[in-house]
Parts: C-alpha cells; sequence; structure tokens
C-alpha cells in the first residue's frame, strides 16, 4: 500500500484525525518527523499546529501564541524538499500559513470572528480556467484559526476565501501544493467533529499525487 507521511511531532495532540484522513484516501498513514524522507512517500501533509514565527515574514511579535522556531525550521527544510524534489505537499491550518510562509508570503497574526469551537461558515471557491483543483462554489467548513494570509506568496494562487474575504484555500502554480485554512480532518465520516464533507480536500490531495506520478509501488 502506498504511504503518506503526516509531518507530526510525537506529542502531537490530534494526530490521529490526520492518519485516519490517509486511510480514508486508501493510502497508509506514517507519523514521522524531521528523520523522514519525502521521497519515500506518495506525499506528505503538514498539518495544524502553534503559529508561525513572525520574524519569519519580517514582523515582530504583535499576538503570535507558542512560537517554535525549531519546528518552524524544520516545518520549512520539509517543504523545501517537497517543493524541489515534486512532491505532493496538503498544507492544513497551520501547513497553509507556513507554506505561504515559505514562498515569500505573510500573515495577519490576529483576526476576528474565526476561532471558533465547533464554528462553520460560508467558503467560496474561486472559480477560473486556470486553477488545477477547483473547489465547489459555495461549501460549509469549520473555521478554528486567529491568523491569516496577508500576503499570499509567490507562485500561489488564491482558490477558496471566507464570506469575509480570508483567504480560505490557495494551491501552487506547479501543480504540487495544495493547502486549506480550515480542518477537513475534522469532517470526515466516523470521526468526532463538526460534520461536513471534509473529503473534498483529501480527494484532491490524491487527484494530485496520481496527476504527479506519484501513485506507484514503493
Amino acid at each position: 500500500m502506498e504511504k503518506i507521511l503526516v509531518f507530526a511531532r510525537e506529542d502531537e495532540r490530534f494526530k490521529d484525525r490526520y492518519l485516519y484522513a490517509c486511510t480514508v484516501m486508501g493510502y497508509e498513514p506514517v507519523r514521522a518527523y524531521t528523520e523522514a524522507d519525502p521521497e519515500d512517500f506518495a506525499g506528505v501533509i503538514m498539518i495544524g499546529g502553534p503559529d508561525v514565527d513572525p520574524a519569519l515574514y519580517h514582523e515582530e511579535n504583535t499576538a503570535s501564541r507558542y512560537v517554535n522556531i525549531e519546528y518552524d525550521s524544520a516545518c520549512l527544510d520539509m517543504i523545501g524538499k517537497c517543493f524541489e524534489k515534486g512532491i505532493p505537499l496538503l498544507g492544513i491550518c497551520r501547513g497553509l500559513q507556513i507554506i505561504n510562509v515559505y514562498f515569500g508570503g505573510s500573515l495577519y497574526q490576529d483576526i476576528e470572528n474565526h476561532m471558533i469551537d465547533g464554528g462553520m461558515h460560508e467558503t467560496f471557491g474561486l472559480q477560473g480556467s486556470d486553477i488545477i483543483y477547483p473547489f465547489p462554489e459555495k461549501m460549509v467548513t469549520n473555521t478554528r484559526h486567529h491568523q491569516a494570509v496577508k500576503v499570499l506568496g509567490q507562485g500561489l494562487k488564491l482558490t477558496a476565501e471566507a464570506y469575509d474575504g480570508t483567504a480560505e484555500a490557495f494551491e501552487h502554480e506547479n501543480g504540487r501544493v495544495l493547502a486549506v485554512q480550515w480542518h477537513p480532518e475534522r469532517m470526515l465520516d466516523n470521526m468526532p467533529g463538526e460534520g461536513g464533507d471534509g473529503i473534498l480536500v483529501f480527494d484532491r490531495f490524491k487527484e494530485m499525487i496520481s496527476r504527479c506520478g506519484r501513485d506507484h509501488k514503493q
């Protein structure tokens, strides 16, 4: 069975949700951290977690919480390896934010009305012939973040936004990077969470793996 790398520390509280999502896609999940080589996997998932150090996008810390520069560095290193080697990469919540920073983007350090336990809102998929992995024109997604994309990184295309214009998803023009601000792993059947159709994101990640020719026996 093909393997997906869930890039997470051993003490990550919610890693089981991401591991389960891999099995839903039909892949064997592997939780690993700095010891992992992305070329051993069909794809990599960069998960949620603490805020990104604002120094990485040349700002002072005005509202960022639980910053861990060692973790940021490990994530940036893994993103770089995936990008350089063409490994399909999915970013979720903080994963989206650190990917954006890798490509030279910046973040709002604190926004209102998006950090809600069990909260949901309408999210709108942007349409266009240049979007490789389009989302439906209207979705209902969960929302549990107090930071968001301010300036989009180089090579990234916005593919979904919230009712208030907050960036909710982007992809890279090379077709090998996809990221969402919401938590689709909390929206899968048979898992405790907010409900909804989380499989939308993972279906697109699986399509990416197939398009990129990574769906092969290891």
